[in-house]
């Protein structure tokens, strides 16, 4: 009893339905996570966006500030108007 061609034929024709079923659900969840993926992934790029920005003007203040220092010389400390005792 060797199975016929048209046999072989109709068992591959289910096994192919149901794995192209099985394969159209995954395809609708990959669908909604990868919008949600998006999603999450354009906010982290926003929030690092803005960090960097803030960043940029920290390190700014601090060379100007780091300018202003070395222009300057450091006060004297006043000590006559200071007592031990």
């Amino acid at each position: 009893m060797n199975p016929t061609w048209i046999e072989l034929l109709i068992i591959g024709a289910v096994l192919f339905g149901i794995f192209r079923l099985l394969s159209r659900r995954v395809d609708r969840k990959d669908r909604q996570y990868n919008h949600e993926d998006t999603e999450t992934i354009q906010h982290l790029h926003r929030g690092m966006e803005k960090m960097a920005a803030r960043i940029e003007s920290l390190e700014t203040i601090l060379l100007d500030q780091g300018e202003h220092y070395r222009r300057t010389p450091p006060p004297i400390p006043n000590y006559q108007h200071t007592s031990r005792y």
